[in-house]
């Protein structure tokens, strides 16, 4: 099972748990198991699971109401 998942934010939750950039809301990436938890923006997301990074991306490309 991965440790990434993708989440709903309605206000941002802060940076990129990996890498310090930001994340935005609406759909974003989520590390939910390892060290540290929380959000994950697109490219690390992309980087570290390709399918949801795709799927991340696919929703922000239809308008999710995100900022990144």
């Amino acid at each position: 099972m991965s440790d990434f998942s993708i989440v709903w934010l309605k206000e941002p939750k802060g940076p990129c748990v990996l890498c310090g950039d930001e994340t935005g809301v609406g759909a974003v990436g989520w590390r939910h198991q390892g060290d540290p938890i929380g959000p994950v923006c697109d490219r690390c997301m992309t980087d570290r699971e390709r399918i949801l990074g795709d799927l991340l991306r696919k929703a922000r490309a239809q308008g999710n109401g995100g900022s990144n």
